[in-house]
């Protein structure tokens, strides 16, 4: 029996964990009266009708992963904010997300979800400031310039 996204958490502090990440939109996925996953995201840098879509946050139940959900997630999130920017006369340009650089599972989720899309682009913070970053723990930044 799994209790949803984090076993650690009720849905309920998920739910404020992802409104609390500032998103302009989320969704959950719920199976069996029992959240499953979540994306919260946000668009932002609306220069020259053209903007950048963020996912903020998104998780899946571990028992729940590999079946499409985490997708479906970025999907809907991706389709929300296309057509809401389409509406204002904004064209979307780019992906963006940051994840921790030892979550192999996120970075390979990200990966083939923006490569569907376009080219990705992929840094981790200690290679692009190996000088001043003093972190423990390592982030990757991906990108990915949408095809026109």
């Amino acid at each position: 029996m799994h209790k949803g996204i984090y076993a650690e958490y009720s849905s309920s502090v998920v739910r404020r964990m992802m409104k609390n990440s500032y998103p302009q939109g989320w969704f959950l996925a719920c199976l069996n009266k029992m959240i499953v996953g979540g994306i919260a995201f946000s668009s932002y840098d609306s220069y020259y009708n053209a903007s950048i879509f963020e996912v903020s946050f998104l998780a899946v139940n571990r028992q729940e992963r590999s079946r499409g959900i985490g997708k479906a997630l970025f999907n809907s999130a991706l389709k929300s904010i296309r057509e809401k920017l389409k509406e204002k006369g904004i064209k979307l340009v780019m992906l963006f997300v940051q994840t921790d650089g030892e979550n192999k599972e996120a970075i390979g989720f990200y990966r083939s979800v923006f490569k569907r899309v376009g080219k990705v682009t992929e840094t981790r913070i200690k290679d692009a400031w190996p000088k001043t970053w003093s972190g423990d723990k390592d982030v990757v930044f991906m990108f990915v310039r949408l095809k026109s």
